[in-house]
């Protein structure tokens, strides 16, 4: 049973705590007592995800004999989030996003414990596995947006670097062992254990969802229809430079890079005349620089110099996708395919923090899903075009013109990188009621056209952005700076605060599985 704080109900002592405890920079987020039970479950259910992920792809291949139905496979999955990623997003800013997440992984573990029956009776046929992969992908469509927006909830934007850092550490960890261990399981038991393992290692992450404390805002938002609500939405990513940047950025960077692991296949076997083997400790040394490069992140990250971080893993991904396609050394590939796994996590770790920092809290849900889509949705297109050019040109040329592409794009966001420093107009300067993790605030409620804003901390200055002209997108009309003053605490000039104005929800990215 949770325990669900009023809204406006005072802090009580757990997150006092999380403030004197002492933990070292790595796991700073693991303060915040929400994000230790969301951790602790990840660690247990992505292990199991990986697990399962092997064995179904070499159970499809045991039951079909064929690439392509494998291939299908992962297509049907995929297509809900093409289809009701947008939708998702609108859903998650109107309805409590633990509630969600307990809902969709309730959904995925009966999806496990269906499959794992059907093989325990031997009962199993492809069209199963299809089916229940579609199913899937309509809930991770929900799922996965719905945590990446949940995670500054359980934290707080000083902390949401090195938590988002901490999930991609448990992720690639999981990368690493996961499909290793269901080797195991396939040999020693069969594909059942695998399958009803992952169905019971959704109950850490569904308990510690359940024990969590969170905010609940008893304000009821303005009813809207869902296109209007997804209109908003995108309406304000276009009118946030700041945000219309990382997006289309991250677009343009897995359509032409991010897909570098089509290829790795085809160079180690055709290009660097490699084995299997070969090719098997390729895709390691991938797996373990993107693994430093979470750690690495979970370390040293700070908020600050997010928009430094994005931009040099903008150029360095491209950068060494460029080298990898030059190599002819077998170490030297290995080497250089280690620095694109930490260049990616770079990039992607920080892209994901980023926005979620830019977004404010009652936009979140539909800002991440854009960025969601925007993500995945380019993939089946960059995976083709790389597979295309590769077979007419070959694996490592095709490595070299990609990269060359997401290079230069890169350096020219760069060039204007005023537009990801400027502080982007229409964000909150506070959080909002529904924040689950922040403590509430003695100063009085800035109110504006029934929208409630926190006064900031003592001392913190927040200043009206001036108009200019945006690399991507225009000033949002529904959003501009008034001139209410609050005192921002003792001896300190009163400072134009960012306020909100129309209507907006009051209802508020991690690693993804």
């Amino acid at each position: 049973m949770s325990d669900v704080v009023p809204s406006g109900a005072p802090r009580t002592g757990p997150r006092r705590r999380a403030r004197r405890t002492a933990l070292p920079p790595t796991f700073s987020a693991l303060r915040h007592r929400n994000f230790r039970l969301f951790w602790t479950g990840q660690c247990v259910s992505l292990m199991a995800t990986w697990i399962q992920n092997a064995s179904q792809s070499w159970l499809v291949l045991e039951l079909t004999n064929s690439a392509f139905f494998l291939g299908l496979v992962s297509s049907v999955q995929f297509i809900p989030t093409l289809l009701f990623s947008l939708f998702a997003g609108v859903m998650i800013d109107r309805h409590n996003k633990r509630d969600l997440i307990v809902a969709t992984q309730t959904a995925l573990m009966i999806f496990a414990f269906l499959l794992a029956g059907l093989i325990y009776f031997k009962r199993i046929q492809y069209w199963h596995i299809l089916l229940i992969a579609f199913l899937t992908g309509v809930a991770q469509s929900i799922d996965t947006p719905a945590r990446q927006a949940f995670v500054i909830e359980m934290t707080s934007p000083e902390d949401l670097m090195n938590a988002v850092a901490l999930n991609s550490v448990i992720f690639n960890l999981a990368r690493i062992v996961g499909p290793a261990a269901a080797g195991l399981l396939i040999d020693r038991i069969g594909f059942f254990m695998s399958f009803f393992l992952n169905g019971v290692s959704f109950i850490a992450v569904i308990a510690g969802l359940l024990l969590m404390r969170v905010n609940r805002p008893t304000s009821k938002r303005e009813s809207k229809s869902v296109m209007r609500d997804l209109a908003e939405g995108l309406r304000y990513i276009r009118g946030n430079r700041k945000l219309a940047t990382i997006i289309v950025t991250v677009g343009v960077i897995s359509l032409f890079v991010l897909n570098f692991n089509v290829l790795v296949p085809a160079f180690a076997r055709d290009v660097l005349h490699q084995e299997a083997s070969g090719y098997g400790f390729l895709t390691s040394a991938m797996g373990l620089g993107a693994f430093v490069g979470a750690l690495t992140l979970a370390t040293f990250a700070s908020r600050e110099r997010g928009v430094t971080r994005f931009l040099a893993g903008a150029i360095l991904l491209p950068l060494f996708t460029i080298v990898l396609g030059l190599t002819r050394q077998y170490m030297s590939s290995v080497a250089t395919i280690a620095f694109l796994g930490f260049s990616m996590i770079l990039f992607t770790t920080t892209a994901n923090a980023t926005t979620q920092l830019t977004a404010p809290d009652e936009l979140r849900g539909r800002v991440v899903s854009v960025y969601m889509l925007i993500y995945i949705g380019v993939t089946p297109a960059g995976a083709f075009l790389a597979g295309w050019l590769a077979s007419r040109l070959g694996p490592g040329t095709a490595l070299v013109i990609l990269g060359s592409v997401g290079l230069g794009f890169a350096i020219y966001v760069a060039s204007r990188r005023a537009a990801l420093l400027e502080t982007p107009r229409g964000s909150a300067p506070g959080r909002t009621r529904g924040h689950a993790s922040s403590s509430s605030s003695s100063s009085s409620p800035n109110k504006q056209h029934g929208t409630r804003l926190e006064a900031p901390p003592a001392g913190r200055i927040i200043e009206s952005a001036k108009p200019t002209q945006p690399i991507f997108g225009r000033t949002a009309p529904h959003l501009a700076p008034a001139h209410n003053l609050q005192p921002p605490g003792p001896g300190k000039p009163l400072t134009p605060l960012l306020t909100v104005q129309g209507p907006f929800v009051h209802d508020h990215v991690a690693g993804i599985r």
